[in-house]
C-alpha cells in the first residue's frame, strides 16, 4: 500500500492531500469540511442579503427624513417671513397710533382754546346770541301802513341816516 494512506491528515489540510480511497477517514473529514464551508457561505450570503436590505431601508428612511427636514426648513422660512411682516406692521401701527394720539390731543387743545376765547368775549358779542355782521335781517317783522318797519327803536336806528332818512310823521 502507499505511504499516503498510512498518514493521518489534519482536518484543516484535508483538501490538499491526494487520497485514493473513498471510505478512508480522511475523505469523510473533507466532505464534512466541504459541507461546513458551504453552510458558512450560505450564512454569509444570507447576512449580506440582510445587510443590503437593512441598508436599503436606512437609505429610504434617510431620504424621507431629509424630505421632512426640507419641508420644515421651508415652513420655518415662511414663518420667519410672516413674523418679519408682522413686526413691520406692528411698528407701522404703533407709529399711526402715536400720530392719532397726537392729533387727538391737538384737537382737544384747540377746542379748549376756542372755548376759552369764547368765554372771554363779552356776552353781547358772542356769535351764538347775535346775528353775524352783514347777515340779512328777517323780513317777518310787522310793517306799518306807510311801509316802515314796526319793530323796535333799534331797528329804525340801525338804518344809515344818509341812505335811509327818517320818515316824517
Amino acid at each position: 500500500k502507499s505511504k499516503l494512506q498510512t498518514f493521518s491528515v489534519p482536518a484543516e489540510h484535508a483538501c490538499s492531500w491526494n487520497v485514493r480511497r473513498r471510505n478512508s477517514p480522511h475523505v469523510c473529514l473533507c466532505m464534512q469540511n466541504l459541507k461546513n464551508l458551504e453552510e458558512s457561505e450560505k450564512q454569509l450570503a444570507q447576512r449580506d442579503r440582510e445587510k443590503s436590505a437593512v441598508e436599503k431601508a436606512l437609505r429610504t428612511k434617510d431620504d424621507e427624513l431629509m424630505g421632512k427636514i426640507r419641508e420644515a426648513d421651508t415652513a420655518a422660512k415662511a414663518l420667519t417671513g410672516c413674523l418679519l411682516s408682522m413686526n413691520e406692521t406692528s411698528s407701522n401701527l404703533s407709529k399711526t397710533e402715536a400720530l392719532l394720539k397726537k392729533l387727538t390731543e391737538e384737537m382737544k387743545s384747540l377746542k379748549e382754546a376756542k372755548e376759552n376765547a369764547a368765554a372771554q368775549l363779552p356776552n353781547a358779542i358772542q356769535p351764538s346770541s347775535s346775528p353775524a355782521v352783514g347777515a340779512a335781517k328777517p323780513d317777518n317783522a310787522p310793517k306799518k301802513e306807510d311801509g316802515v318797519n314796526a319793530g323796535s327803536a333799534q331797528d329804525t336806528t340801525a338804518l344809515d341816516p344818509d341812505t335811509h332818512p327818517k320818515p316824517n310823521f
